[in-house]
């Protein structure tokens, strides 16, 4: 069985951007350790994140071997 995780692409209000950048990689390491098989992002503009590639490409760097992936909202009306 395999196993994923979403990493939330924003930030909490009054927290620096550097320091919310380094708890997500902090998370991203810590999956890996854990044994968890991917990470996957939400694209970044609901909630004033990074942009999808942007961040997928530093946690690539930070937590190699995983799957990555983005979630995507398909609005349908």
């Amino acid at each position: 069985m395999r196993f994923g995780m979403i990493l939330n692409g924003g930030q909490r209000a009054g927290q620096p951007r550097e320091e919310a950048l380094a708890a997500l990689l902090a998370k991203a390491r810590t999956a890996q350790q854990c044994g968890f098989h991917s990470l996957w992002v939400g694209p970044g503009y609901l909630d004033d994140g990074w942009h999808a590639t942007v961040l997928l490409a530093r946690v690539a760097a930070e937590a190699p071997g995983l799957d990555l992936g983005v979630v995507g909202l398909l609005p349908l009306s």
